[in-house]
């Protein structure tokens, strides 16, 4: 009886197997090299090691959907990354900064820089991606050319 219950938890919590060709964006899988967010940083080239996009429908509400955009450089030091949050997203378009409904941050190391103005362009959404433009001012920080894939 004991071979048999475990047999039924291996079955149960094994993994189902997915095509090798099927879609996906995660990084360094080979399947999504374009997987990345670039920008300059008051001038400087800036590129990130991840960049992940969720988006994140409200509970009971079938309509209404957030985006949320994050990636992350870690090759330089202070670590630093770029974060977006769309609130009410509703697929591809101009979102000018807003917060707290539209916000851009860039954080160096531990500190935030919070934008005060700026926009986020999607271009476009599929199933397993969106990509976009974006540039915002934050304090003294100037954050311009910016272009995603996640």
């Amino acid at each position: 009886m004991r071979r048999l219950f475990g047999a039924l938890i291996i079955l149960a919590c094994k993994k189902k197997a997915s095509p090798a060709n099927g879609n996906s964006v995660q990084p360094d899988n080979g399947k999504d090299t374009l997987v990345n967010m670039t920008t300059k940083i008051n001038g400087a080239d800036w590129q990130t090691d991840t960049a992940y996009g969720y988006k994140i429908k409200y509970n009971g509400d079938s309509i209404k959907t957030d985006l949320l955009v994050t990636a992350t450089q870690t090759r330089r030091s202070p670590v630093s990354t770029i974060t977006f949050t769309l609130t009410n997203y509703t697929g591809p378009g101009l979102y000018q900064v807003n917060p707290p409904w539209v916000s851009a941050t860039y954080y160096e190391g531990n500190n935030p820089h919070f934008a005060a103005s700026g926009q986020i362009s999607v271009e476009s959404e599929t199933e397993y991606g969106i990509i976009g433009t974006f540039n915002f001012i934050a304090d003294s920080t100037n954050v311009t050319d910016g272009v995603f894939n996640v």
